[in-house]
């Protein structure tokens, strides 16, 4: 599983979760902190939103383009202020939003990336697949999800410390039936 999935994403580090919204849940809640500020689509995935709200991070919406409904790369730079520490980018239906330049805004502001790759396994930006763009990438595994493993999620980073974080939390509370929904 997880040897097969870090050759496939050069190297990365590979957590398998038993949701993708608890990788997501860890990853904001280990990259960030009360009050920081992060950017999603419009059209992002509404538990995400819930959860940034739940840690006390700010959230600022930016608008899609109409043709593919990604985020508007265009308006995130004017978005950006003192307290955005992150972006959140969401590939929908399998069309992968335009990474490079979020990853260039995200360079230029020292911002972190998340890659929402719910619905973009196997979609590929400029021959690399999605998710090996960003400090994370996300992607589910759930019953409508390619692949699908009944529920789960998949987190890959390059992050050794968010990995650690990750495991150390994974083997400390699944024992006790843990289920964030």
């Amino acid at each position: 599983g997880d040897k097969m999935l870090e050759e496939r994403f050069n190297g990365k580090k590979v957590c398998l979760l038993p949701s993708v919204r608890l990788g997501f849940y860890l990853t904001l809640k280990n990259l960030f902190k009360k009050g920081d500020e992060l950017i999603f689509s419009s059209m992002s995935f509404p538990l995400y939103i819930k959860i940034a709200k739940q840690l006390e991070l700010k959230v600022r919406l930016v608008d899609v383009f109409n043709d593919d409904l990604n985020i508007n790369y265009t308006l995130i730079e004017k978005n950006i202020n003192n307290n955005t520490k992150g972006i959140v980018a969401t590939h929908l239906f399998g069309n992968p939003c335009e990474i490079e330049e979020i990853k260039k805004i995200g360079d230029k502001f020292n911002l972190k990336i998340i890659e929402d790759c719910a619905q973009s396994f196997d979609s590929y930006y400029n021959g690399k697949e999605t998710g090996n763009f960003g400090d994370v990438g996300i992607f589910s595994t759930s019953l409508l999800k390619i692949p699908t493993s009944l529920s789960g999620g998949i987190l890959i980073t390059k992050d050794n410390d968010l990995k650690e974080k990750v495991d150390f939390w994974m083997k400390n509370n699944l024992k006790n039936n843990f289920k964030y929904d």
